[in-house]
């Protein structure tokens, strides 16, 4: 009996859709088993650690103990802390806290104090460890809370305010000092510049100039990157002030841009810095920077116009050559004498590519044959060649010539190729790969005839 076409994608369609449920209602399952299982263990674990640090005849620590000891974690993370982050202890405590229930265990805690705050046992001994741990767990539970160790960490430790205070005192002040060096060290650089008799550069060499600069800078960006002159110029703004000096400025021609003397000499350089800071102040602003690269530089528009054009040309080029070649592998397989798959064979392919499609995808992630397509559909077009196919079956799904033959491959291309096109769709590979999920043996039969069959305004002759 032959199945209406609308009423199989209909039916495949809520195949996905139960597949999909089933998946994620069996991984959820396993996931709370696992973690129900695991907490157990540990709650377990944790119960006979406190009873033995408890009969080892470890007192809890005191309130004068308990601020000596807050005083050295505190240390201790301000010490493993990077530089330019400011100590969280909530950080600290998520780091260790593997399941984030909000609780940490014993061994958790002493991870913690030995490989992530690095203290020795000659600065916080095993005994005063436990101790520690005994006044925080109060209760006897076994684990203390995020709560409880923050709690931990506040004893003694100064208010918000006169920290940041202090922090921000400290740091202006040593801003302050180092700009004041640095704009000695600039006004010196510009007078020793100007005694060398080099010359501001005029409007015409400003704009031969530009154009070396944008070069270079087109020329040492990624190629996934449009050049960006704010952001090369924050490179070397290290200390984002939004002025840059000579220096600096040096650096970004010869070490970012990477271009050297013999294209851009010394005495042009300094040259074009004393045209860029006219008011000899030492510093040039991101604005008159980014004055120098936009002149002659092309309008937006027309950049954009142009890199349209060379990337659509470029890629109807390879699109052609790709045609080309997918037309001459067709007629080779043809020509091999290898015939289209039948139904019974495109079914039992189908399950083939699905089993290793499963068996090649994480574990934590359904697997999805739309997800496989577009990895070797390069250029989104929505179609594949043969060559893309064999990639996928050979390097995606690993399927070896023993499992899957490369007759057996080109005898399944046939039939899903079944216009000539050397090319297949992502609907008609998805309609293939659902082959076996397909209950009825006609459902099966009248979508392999589907695929396999010549397709005219989409009418099946």
């Amino acid at each position: 009996m032959e199945l209406d076409p609308a009423a199989l994608i209909e039916r495949l369609a809520e195949l996905d859709r139960v597949l999909d449920n089933q998946s994620t209602a069996a991984r959820q399952y396993v996931s709370q088993r696992n973690r129900a299982a695991g907490d157990a263990v540990r709650a377990e674990k944790d119960m006979r650690r406190r009873r033995d640090v408890a009969r080892s005849g470890v007192r809890p620590a005191d309130a004068a103990e308990m601020a000596e000891l807050s005083a050295i974690l505190r240390d201790a993370h301000r010490a493993t802390s990077p530089p330019w982050e400011s100590p969280s202890w909530f950080k600290l405590f998520r780091r260790v806290d593997v399941n984030g229930s909000g609780l940490i265990s014993f061994d958790e805690f002493a991870k913690m104090v030995r490989s992530l705050l690095k203290l020795p046992t000659s600065l916080l001994s095993e005994s005063r460890l436990e101790a520690l741990w005994l006044a925080l767990d109060a209760d006897g539970s076994g684990l203390i809370s995020s709560g409880e160790f923050g709690k931990l960490m506040r004893i003694g430790a100064p208010t918000p305010d006169s920290a940041s205070a202090s922090r921000h005192f400290v740091y202006g002040r040593n801003r302050a000092a180092g700009d004041a060096v640095r704009a000695e060290k600039d006004m010196r650089r510009r007078r020793d510049v100007a005694r060398s008799g080099v010359r501001p550069a005029d409007a015409a060499e400003m704009a031969e100039l530009s154009a070396i600069l944008r070069d270079a800078h087109r020329a040492t960006s990624p190629p996934w990157e449009s050049p960006s002159w704010f952001k090369l110029f924050r490179r070397v703004d290290v200390n984002g002030s939004g002025l840059i000096s000579f220096d600096e400025f040096a650096k970004m021609v010869r070490s970012l841009l990477k271009l050297p003397t013999s294209l851009l000499s010394e005495s042009r350089l300094e040259a074009l810095w004393l045209a860029l800071d006219a008011d000899g102040s030492g510093l040039i602003s991101s604005g008159e920077f980014g004055k120098l690269m936009r002149i002659g530089a092309p309008t937006p528009d027309s950049a954009s116009a142009s890199r349209h054009f060379v990337y659509g040309r470029n890629r109807a080029a390879g699109d052609a050559v790709r045609a080309e070649k997918d037309m001459r592998r067709r007629r080779d397989v043809a020509r091999s004498g290898v015939r289209p798959a039948d139904a019974a064979e495109m079914a039992e392919l189908s399950a083939i590519l699905r089993d290793a499609h499963r068996a090649t995808s994480p574990p934590w992630e359904s697997p999805s044959w739309f997800k496989l397509f577009r990895r070797v559909d390069v250029n989104g077009s929505g179609l594949i060649s043969f060559d893309e196919f064999a990639k996928m079956v050979r390097s995606l799904l690993k399927l070896p010539t023993s499992l899957l033959s490369e007759s057996r491959l080109e005898a399944l291309w046939l039939a899903l190729d079944a216009d000539g096109s050397g090319l297949i769709s992502s609907g008609e590979f998805g309609a293939f790969f659902k082959l076996s999920l397909l209950e009825s043996r006609s459902e099966r039969a009248s979508i392999a005839r589907l695929l396999r069959s010549r397709h005219c305004g989409g009418v099946v002759v």
